[in-house]
């Protein structure tokens, strides 16, 4: 199994929420990654390093 982070850092608090162009992206990215993987791959997205833990803990 392999695990590869790929971070975007926002400026402050305030600017933490997603533009509708942003959720857009990810959303395409998750669909582009399970055609091309034949479901082996997961794509997700997480706001906050425990997200991160948390995933990471499921496998």
């Amino acid at each position: 199994m392999h695990i590869f982070f790929v971070a975007e850092t926002k400026g402050t608090m305030e600017s933490l929420s997603l533009r509708p162009v942003e959720k857009a992206k990810i959303d395409c990215a998750k669909k582009l990654f399970a055609s091309l993987s034949g479901g082996q791959v997961v794509y997700d997205h997480v706001d906050s390093y425990q997200q991160l833990l948390n995933k990471i803990m499921v496998f």
